[in-house]
């Protein structure tokens, strides 16, 4: 489906205000497994708890985190001798980038329930992220001490050992990881990439070919692969996994710039420049988010640069990466009105208007005073053909705010395009116009008079259009219509 580029779905750029984060989590599965293992340790009103706790995670999978932490924390209050709301909190936290807050809610939960091991393989994540090695050595030890099954506690401690270049240690690790998960990609991966560390490239290569049979998908493993056959000097191999990494991830930057100068090794000059000019072209949108990043590094709860973040993005045409930052938006500041603007634009350029219309309906509920939030619903249902039901959210945009020139517009070309109501069609197309005499509007207006057989006056707003914007298709394919309709009288 394409929107006609007469409708206008311009928005104000609201300025973003200062307020509190949230995360991007998947591990409502383990909050799942982790309640049945703990529910013979709950004290308080086991009951209600539950329900907050199963409304939590209902929230953690829709990516509705600020929702999912206020049902935490009610379940908390609930039942205060309890792990697992702590443990929930923990994970948000950790997601969020509050570290403290996240290591500090799993140690209550060890205090009420000292025999969790996950919590202890989430607090070797979390020392882990903040490159305390000891401390993470720890508690993924006494994880996999009380739980000699947890595969990721093996694999977290084997990296942990492997940062520190204790390589026979790190290979332990992993050898017992695979031979609990014989089949789990990420093993061989983190085994690759130990031996990769230790130069021994032929049993990297072993291990990331491995990697890529049972994860076929994984863009990582196949450049891994490459660099691991680039390093043995096996250029055709190599170029061959570097192919498939950027053939699975067209975004991998420095799989682009390796095989850039593999290709120039054998040769390959045309295609060495396409890859550099791939190259420089995500490097430079990483350069242009690469101040907003900083500043969430140190500060998770800078929607200023969150949102400019999603902006870069969905500028870049990186729409889930914009999509995944709006969401973001929103678990930290519910009411954050630019967040749902992108989450409407980003669902609708993807042609997913069931989820823009989900979307626009949460925005007129939240702000029903907002003419913009009725202007996109406009939008949707005109889009999937809900007539009544658009002009009614057109009427109900220009009722709030009379001055909304695209409210106008989009109205007068619903009429048209549905042949009703031509007269006022030209009416709020000329008020549009009145208000922001913008190229696109005059382009309405000419195709409405064109409806109308009122072709001189068509012409002479085309002609108008033509003077500003001669080579736009669209125009030049509406001017020639208008010119044929003058000629055949």
């Amino acid at each position: 489906m394409s929107y006609s580029p007469r409708y206008d779905r311009s928005e104000p750029r609201l300025k973003a205000q200062k307020t509190p984060p949230k995360p991007q989590l998947t591990r409502a599965l383990l909050f799942l497994w982790m309640f049945a293992i703990l529910q013979s340790a709950w004290g308080g009103d086991l009951s209600r708890a539950q329900s907050h706790l199963d409304k939590a995670v209902q929230y953690y999978e829709q990516g509705r985190f600020a929702e999912a932490l206020a049902e935490f924390k009610q379940a908390q209050q609930l039942s205060p001798q309890s792990a697992m709301p702590h443990v929930g909190l923990g994970l948000i936290y950790s997601a969020q980038g509050k570290s403290d807050q996240a290591i500090a809610e799993m140690n209550k939960a060890l205090q009420m329930d000292p025999t969790f091991a996950p919590a202890y393989k989430e607090l070797g994540d979390l020392f882990w992220k903040q490159r305390q090695y000891d401390q993470s050595e720890v508690h993924y030890q006494k994880a996999v001490e009380l739980d000699s099954q947890m595969v990721s506690a093996y694999m977290g401690l084997g990296l942990v050992l492997a940062s520190q270049r204790r390589f026979p240690e790190a290979l332990e690790q992993f050898s017992q990881a695979q031979e609990l998960e014989p089949n789990r990609p990420s093993v061989y991966y983190n085994l690759g990439q130990t031996y990769t560390w230790m130069g021994r490239f032929s049993e990297a290569v072993e291990a990331f070919r491995m990697a890529t049979q049972l994860d076929p998908d994984h863009a990582a493993s196949y450049y891994e692969l490459g660099i691991a056959y680039a390093r043995l000097k096996q250029l055709p191999e190599a170029i061959r996994a570097l192919e498939q990494a950027v053939q699975r991830n067209p975004r991998h930057k420095a799989a682009h710039f390796n095989l850039s100068r593999l290709y120039t090794q054998v040769g390959k000059s045309a295609q060495a420049q396409t890859e550099i000019r791939l190259f420089e072209s995500l490097h430079k949108i990483d350069e242009e988010a690469k101040p907003y990043q900083r500043k969430l590094l140190s500060n998770p709860e800078d929607l200023e640069a969150r949102y400019m973040l999603a902006q870069i993005y969905y500028r870049s045409g990186w729409l889930e990466d914009a999509l995944e930052q709006c969401e973001l938006l929103l678990s930290i500041q519910p009411r954050f009105i630019p967040a749902y603007v992108g989450l409407i634009d980003i669902s609708m350029s993807q042609e997913r208007l069931d989820v823009a219309l989900s979307w626009a309906k949460r925005f007129v509920a939240l702000q029903p005073e907002l003419a913009l939030g009725h202007h996109y619903l406009g939008l949707i249902y005109a889009a999937q053909g809900s007539v009544d039901l658009a002009i009614k959210e057109y009427k109900a945009a220009i009722a709030i705010d009379p001055e909304s020139a695209p409210a106008y517009n989009n109205l007068a070309w619903l009429y048209a395009e549905n042949n009703r109501n031509l007269d006022e069609a030209i009416t709020l197309c000329k008020k549009a116009i009145e208000r922001e005499p913008k190229v696109s509007y005059r382009d309405t207006l000419a195709m409405i008079y064109y409806k109308m057989g009122m072709y001189d006056q068509a012409l002479t707003e085309m002609s108008k259009v033509m003077e500003q914007e001669p080579n736009h298709p669209s125009y030049v394919q509406h001017w020639d219509m208008i010119k044929n309709a003058v000629e055949r009288r």
